[in-house]
């Protein structure tokens, strides 16, 4: 419709050709294949939204023991202790 209002319809004869020497029975192959594919990724990905929905939110209020422990995690892996420390002590 658009190409009509701007005057970009060419009625020649000349078009791509698709699928030119590939038989009806595997064309139709190929579409059904193609169409179950994007069924089965729809369905696949509900199940990742489904896993996604089905988590509660977390309690993320911050207390003075939360952000002192933070700070000191931190402080920790900044400085490398996790890997530096006597795993005989742990």
């Amino acid at each position: 419709m658009i190409a009509s209002i701007l005057k970009f319809d060419d009625h020649s004869t000349i078009q791509r050709q698709t699928f030119i020497h590939i038989p009806y029975a595997l064309r139709t192959l190929f579409y059904a294949t193609v169409a179950i594919l994007f069924f089965a990724c729809g369905y696949l990905f509900s199940l990742r939204i489904r896993n996604w929905t089905r988590g509660k939110p977390e309690n993320r209020s911050t207390t003075r023991n939360d952000v002192e422990r933070r700070a000191k995690d931190l402080r920790d892996g900044l400085y490398m202790r996790t890997l530096l420390r006597d795993p005989q002590q742990a």
